[in-house]
């Protein structure tokens, strides 16, 4: 099966009106800037962070502590509500680009998220499964195609992708937010894919998914990774370094320490990304990223074969490299002692 690459998913015309559209969404927000507020790291709430850049507006800080990468200031949860409502990008990719790339993103990208749930949860009856932020709903229905669990739930606040969730007759939905609803749900599995890192302050939603989980149930997410293989070597000119979008940016030790923090134990990371060889050549291919900032490497992998890169994408999935990284916690009795351990 050939390699995905990143214009399976995001098809370059669509790409690019969906950018041109969310950078007028960021522009209309910053006329607001007066009303946003410093805060500390996300992660682990030092204070210590130092400026690293601005892009598009936004200023960009590092945690000394644990690496995470966050915009400060930023906009309020109040802000940011009328935001993610009106953003004309966000409309864009629903309508558009997300349903444009949905076999692929089917195939490519939610079923072997599933397989990745499946191998952690092997041999562990699972009754109750519940995807939180679950848009369209393509993963809670492979999860009931797939019989992954007895009873799958899908947790999504927004109206439009709640109703393409309903289109899925075996997944029940609850149109509201995690937070609103935790005490419903005693689930033995709680997913959470690409949402954290766009949350004013994610432990809120961290803290329901574990209250949502019964005791010794299993919580997994995914989420960008700042220490990864292109989000690294590109910084600021990362896709995944964007605001408001994107309003933190964790590593592999500051995604435990905060899942920890919130009460999650024998916490997991490993990094199953498919794309940074393939983002980074485009980046070289398009001129951002010069290969003569990296002599060898980036020659390299501009004109390296196929195979030199997917052998490259496996080589940083191995080794806890890629910059999309999955974490599994399991709930705790309170007082349990927290493992530690990684992959």
């Amino acid at each position: 099966m050939r390699q995905i690459r990143e214009a399976d998913i995001r098809p370059p015309h669509l790409e690019a009106e969906a950018r041109r559209l969310a950078e007028a969404d960021a522009r209309r927000l910053l006329l607001q800037r007066h009303e946003f507020v410093s805060v500390d790291c996300p992660a682990c709430r030092s204070a210590d962070a130092v400026p690293q850049f601005e892009k598009g507006g936004f200023d960009f800080r590092e945690c000394r502590r644990c690496g995470t990468l966050f915009i400060s200031p930023r906009p309020t949860a109040a802000l940011l509500q009328v935001y993610y409502a009106e953003a004309e990008g966000a409309k864009f990719w629903n309508r558009h680009v997300f349903p444009a790339s949905a076999d692929i993103r089917r195939e490519r990208i939610f079923r072997p998220r599933l397989r990745l749930v499946a191998d952690v949860t092997v041999g562990r009856p699972v009754d109750t499964l519940v995807d939180v932020g679950a848009g369209f709903g393509w993963f809670a229905a492979l999860c009931v195609e797939e019989g992954l669990a007895r009873r799958v739930i899908a947790v999504e606040p927004n109206p439009e992708l709640a109703d393409s969730c309903r289109r899925t007759k075996a997944v029940e939905v609850i149109e509201a937010p995690i937070e609103e609803c935790h005490d419903l749900l005693a689930a033995d599995v709680i997913t959470c894919f690409e949402l954290i890192e766009h949350l004013f302050d994610p432990f809120d939603l961290l803290r329901a998914c574990r209250q949502g989980l019964r005791r010794g149930g299993l919580f997994i997410c995914t989420t960008p990774n700042w220490a990864g293989f292109d989000v690294a070597l590109l910084r600021a000119r990362s896709d995944n370094v964007a605001g408001p979008r994107h309003l933190q940016l964790f590593t592999p030790r500051a995604l435990r320490g905060l899942l920890e923090r919130v009460g999650f134990g024998e916490v997991v990371i490993s990094t199953p990304g498919q794309l940074d060889v393939d983002i980074f050549r485009n980046k070289i291919v398009g001129d951002i990223f010069g290969a003569a900032e990296l002599p060898f490497f980036g020659r390299l992998i501009r004109d390296g074969s196929p195979e030199f890169r997917h052998d490259l994408q496996q080589l940083l999935q191995r080794h806890g490299l890629s910059s999309n990284m999955m974490a599994v916690g399991r709930a705790l009795a309170e007082g349990a002692p927290v493992a530690r351990g990684d992959r």
